[in-house]
């Protein structure tokens, strides 16, 4: 009678274990929290399914051609960015947000990797993007966020190149009230908020990669301050008539904030502002009041930097504001067998580019990701 090999069931059971853990840990997890309202995860998995279907062969989403891998072609091609870098770089965000990456396996791995490799293809030999400020922006965060999430090695040099590329063209500009010298970025001869606020944005990401930018990171912060501090000496409100952050907008002109106030609110979060902060403390509470009037009149780009400014200030302006942004759920088109399917409209938003409200709603809920490892620290 041959001996009893009773270490066989044992040993298929542990391989079967290994193997579950192993598949378990490739998806996020976010599902089986309580800080993840019902309908996030599956609203981030049908966008980016429908950007899935909609990414070119060679790993861009382009902003001429993305609708043409739709049968009726009939979706609205309206863009504010007008490039295929800004589109493949926001449309790779999405995945690396949601927790995919390139070296993981994953159903998107192919897609995703793509996607690096051609932004890094289109990068010059001085880290050179493109002359818009926020295009090379969008480009620096994209690589910095897959390398922070990877450290795969042949994504350090482009993206600390495309990072240099960004910081020297930082302007110094005097401040029309105390003459001091700030630092920025500067558009058509004006220091435009939204354009910053994307520069910082790579910055950050960069800071996560460990990435140099010498005394840069501190420029800024200190830029930030005083020209806050210069418009406001004689009240605690940071939203007047005319605008209380003109040393960062036009330094010849007045200009109203307006809805701008959302790139003004998360460059000082990004830049290490919090609650109990004076300059943070004044701006939150008329951001998040301008959202009682509906969301159709903020872009969906406006709608993800407060998602991230409320996640961050936490308190009752998260819990106010969350409550409200969920009706975004509603605005997902779930039509079965359609090529919209999964996609944001955007005519419930204020945009003209279905590719944009999709890409910036899933952003936007991808914040739920950040916030469920965040509960999750003891």
């Amino acid at each position: 009678m041959p001996p009893k090999r009773i270490w066989i069931p044992a040993l298929c059971t542990i391989i079967l274990g290994v193997l579950i853990w192993y598949m378990y840990r490739q998806t996020p997890n976010i599902t089986n929290h309580n800080s993840v309202p019902v309908g996030s995860s599956s609203f981030v998995e049908n966008c980016l399914g429908w950007l899935d279907r909609h990414q070119s062969n060679d790993g861009r989403w382009s902003v001429g051609h993305y609708q043409f891998y739709c049968p009726k072609k009939d979706l609205k091609q309206g863009s504010s960015f007008g490039n295929d870098i800004a589109y493949t770089s926001l449309g790779l965000l999405c995945f690396l947000g949601a927790g995919y990456d390139h070296k993981t396996p994953c159903k998107y791995k192919e897609g995703i990797e793509k996607a690096v490799y051609w932004i890094v293809s289109q990068q010059g030999s001085s880290g050179y993007f493109a002359d818009n400020h926020v295009i090379q922006a969008l480009a620096v965060v994209s690589l910095c966020e897959a390398y922070a999430m990877t450290l795969d090695a042949n994504l350090k040099k482009p993206a600390q190149l495309g990072l240099n590329n960004l910081l020297n063209r930082m302007t110094v500009y005097q401040s029309p009230i105390s003459n001091s010298d700030n630092h920025g970025w500067k558009t058509d001869d004006k220091i435009d908020f939204s354009v910053n606020t994307w520069c910082i944005i790579a910055m950050k990401a960069a800071k996560s990669g460990g990435l140099d930018m010498d005394n840069q990171w501190e420029m800024i912060k200190q830029s930030y301050s005083t020209s806050w501090s210069e418009q406001n000496l004689e009240s605690n409100s940071a939203v007047k008539a005319e605008s209380s952050f003109a040393a960062m907008i036009d330094t010849r002109d007045r200009v109203y904030i307006g809805n701008d106030q959302s790139s003004a609110v998360l460059a000082f979060v990004f830049l290490g502002k919090r609650p109990g902060d004076k300059v943070l403390d004044s701006l939150m509470p008329e951001l998040i009041r301008s959202y009682e009037f509906g969301f159709n009149q903020f872009t969906p780009q406006q709608l993800w930097f407060t998602t991230l400014s409320a996640f961050q200030y936490g308190g009752k302006y998260w819990t106010v504001f969350d409550k409200q942004r969920e009706v975004i759920l509603q605005f997902q088109e779930l039509s079965i067998g359609t090529c919209n399917y999964g996609s944001v409209d955007p005519s419930r938003l204020s945009c003209e580019s279905r590719f944009e409200a999709t890409v910036f709603s899933c952003l936007t809920f991808e914040t739920y990701y950040r916030r469920a490892r965040v509960m999750k620290r003891p």
